[in-house]
């Protein structure tokens, strides 16, 4: 395996808000039923977690579990790990149709910290940031382009499609700016 690259190269920036892209994650995308009782069962057993509910994240074994829709799920893990995830889904699920694959290459992840993180997604996306609880995530558009986000410890975490990730990060850089505005 080679070593992995993040889209960016790990680019900074300071503002009234820092935003810095995150070291590459390990991406597993899960598609199956996930209303079946069965395949929900063997789920929890192989990631180490409750299934997530509507729009919420889960930890477990390999690292968290986003709800992404009905039939969705995005397991995220250290990168190294992802391989090894995909490998265990797949065993755990020979006799249902579930598809597993790793996506780690296909995303980036940026980290927004300070007081005012919230103001910064604010600016760019239609959603009620202050609302959002510890364990939710959001799917949303940011500006016109796909993303997710939701809070760590110190702000946020997003997460965008690896090919517009310089796009991405020039909009949170200016909105994170002392006045920073974003039209």
């Amino acid at each position: 395996m080679s070593k992995p690259v993040s889209a960016l190269g790990g680019v900074k920036s300071a503002g009234y808000v820092n935003v810095q892209e995150c070291a590459p994650f390990g991406m597993v995308t899960l598609r199956a039923k996930l209303s079946d009782k069965t395949i929900a069962a063997n789920l929890k057993d192989v990631l180490g977690c409750p299934l997530p509910n509507v729009r919420k994240m889960s930890s477990g074994t390999y690292g968290r579990v986003a709800w992404m829709s009905p039939d969705e799920l995005l397991c995220l893990s250290e990168y190294s790990k992802a391989y090894q995830l995909r490998e265990q889904i797949k065993k755990g699920f020979q006799e249902h149709h579930v598809v597993a694959e790793v996506v780690s290459d296909a995303r980036t992840i940026f980290r927004i910290e300070g007081a005012r993180a919230g103001e910064v997604l604010t600016k760019l996306a239609p959603v009620d940031v202050e609302r959002l609880a510890a364990d939710e995530m959001r799917r949303t558009r940011l500006a016109q382009v796909p993303a997710a986000f939701w809070r760590i410890e110190d702000g946020f975490e997003l997460m965008c499609f690896r090919s517009v990730s310089g796009y991405v990060f020039d909009l949170l850089k200016t909105a994170a700016s002392p006045c920073g505005q974003v039209f």
